[in-house]
């Protein structure tokens, strides 16, 4: 079964005149999540383990590559962030159902399956659809003396440039522990991409984080171990986008960002056919911002999720 998960509340601007399109039409879906099973029901421990590369769904159909670069995978495993366990955690996780049948959960709740690592393990994750600021990176359960080095690249051509992880948000949320002291969670340096573990014992902490600009790869390698961490990457979607908003202030265009449980990337472009769409603002919370007039052109902007 194929879904399409990419929800896009769009604004259409023309000189002359305003025509704004309702985001009611965004309603509510499952959140998008690397599929563990593939479209021949084959697992990725099965198929990375005999040396081949993984390809599966996420916000599309078999947009997402999955290559071992070194080491071995542990085994599947289920991370729970609902039930007990919801407090202090994203709500898109709590709400989140997924299914065994994909390898994405056990159709409970808060329940998501992620890949488990072992020592020395690095991944390479390669994105058709790339990676957005509307995406998020799981890494769960980075406790005791454990690292993990991140790297993000833009394809050009046929080589891939590795880009700065400056500007990456990272967030630590209690994940399933019950300890909400977030003074012993891993400790994020940009600089180098790493996520160093605070030297505790934790039970599945949940570090998430989010891309400052599209990317099309990811390498994940755990550098040090006293045991194994667990990943995926996801892609939230509202539960209600509300009401667009556009309107003319003198020689500028201001658009009002409806509330929602996920924030949005505001993108534009000049050609809904062959246009390329630009990131205006990467995470656009809600509020009205103002952007001058194309007097020369047609110009659309959007909101995706």
């Amino acid at each position: 079964m194929k879904h399409c998960y990419s929800k896009i509340a769009s604004i259409l601007f023309y000189v002359g005149g305003l025509i704004a399109l309702p985001a009611s039409a965004l309603g509510q879906v499952s959140m998008a999540v690397v599929h563990l099973v593939d479209h021949s029901e084959q697992d990725i421990y099965n198929v990375l383990g005999s040396g081949k590369l993984f390809v599966a769904d996420f916000k599309g159909s078999n947009d997402v590559t999955v290559t071992k670069l070194t080491g071995d995978l542990g085994s599947d495993f289920v991370d729970t962030f609902g039930g007990q366990f919801s407090s202090g955690n994203p709500d898109y996780m709590t709400n989140f159902v997924g299914a065994v049948t994909n390898g994405t959960g056990d159709g409970i709740a808060g329940d998501l399956e992620c890949i488990q690592t072992t020592f020395a393990l690095s991944l390479q994750f390669d994105f058709a659809l790339g990676l957005t600021p509307a995406d998020r990176f799981l890494l769960i359960d980075c406790d005791n003396e454990e690292r993990y080095r991140i790297q993000a690249f833009v394809k050009n051509g046929n080589n891939f440039n590795e880009v700065s992880l400056a500007n990456w948000v990272v967030q630590n949320f209690v994940g399933s522990t019950e300890d909400p002291n977030l003074g012993d969670f891993p400790v994020w340096a940009p600089d180098t991409g790493m996520l160093i573990a605070a030297g505790d014992a934790l039970s599945e902490p949940l570090t998430i984080f989010t891309p400052d600009r599209v990317v099309d790869r990811v390498i994940v390698t755990q550098t040090a171990s006293t045991g194994s961490a667990d990943l995926q990457f996801v892609h939230p979607t509202p539960a209600s986008a509300g009401s667009l908003g556009i309107a003319l202030s003198g020689t500028n265009v201001v658009l009002t960002i409806p509330t929602s449980n996920v924030v949005p990337a505001l993108e534009t472009t000049t050609n809904l056919y062959h246009g390329v769409w630009t990131t205006l603002i990467p995470n656009a919370t809600p509020g009205m911002v103002s952007f001058p007039i194309a007097t020369d052109r047609q110009q659309f902007f959007r909101l995706r999720f």
